[in-house]
């Protein structure tokens, strides 16, 4: 919910797939002016019930059991859109080496994501702070703000800061 202070009418904006995105595209069913793309097939399916919303999917491959698409011809369309904000969430968080994933395919799209806008907005769980994968996509001084929840340790946060992202933390409930 926290997150939704970031979004305004009008705003075209990108949102990433995952658990934590699912929730967060949830509370943009209260919007009369906005245009969502995203490669996230709950989230697309969820959104497109609202009138006064534009979802864009973005096409390729469909990744098996994780209800979103990566591939080439995702990144070939990320490359020709811009937009106003994006919204990301990424598998693991680590202080010193950045935003990760499991998966390579996963960290291009996401790289490719990063692109289509300079204001860009993660949404990340604590659970996942101070942990890493296997594929980095950013680091840290490339969002524009880390939203997240109460758990976050006060050193995480303060080491996160010093990497210049600003953090917006919210309350349990």
């Amino acid at each position: 919910r926290k997150a939704m202070d970031f979004v305004e009418e009008g705003d075209i904006i990108l949102v990433d797939s995952g658990t934590t995105m699912v929730e967060f595209a949830s509370g943009l069913t209260s919007f009369n002016n906005l245009k969502v793309v995203t490669n996230d097939l709950t989230i697309a399916l969820g959104l497109q019930k609202t009138a006064t919303l534009d979802v864009i999917l973005i096409g390729g491959n469909v990744r098996n059991r994780f209800e979103c698409t990566i591939g080439s011809f995702g990144i070939d369309f990320l490359k020709r859109i811009s937009v106003d904000k994006v919204f990301m969430s990424p598998n693991s968080l680590s202080i010193s080496k950045g935003m990760t994933s499991p998966y390579e395919e996963t960290a291009a799209m996401k790289r490719a994501m990063m692109q289509t806008s300079g204001k860009r907005y993660v949404l990340c769980d604590s659970s996942k702070i101070g942990k890493k994968n296997f594929c980095k996509f950013a680091d840290l001084n490339e969002f524009t703000c880390l939203i997240t929840d109460d758990g976050i340790r006060s050193k995480d946060a303060e080491a996160i800061k010093k990497q210049g992202l600003d953090i917006v933390i919210a309350e349990a409930g």
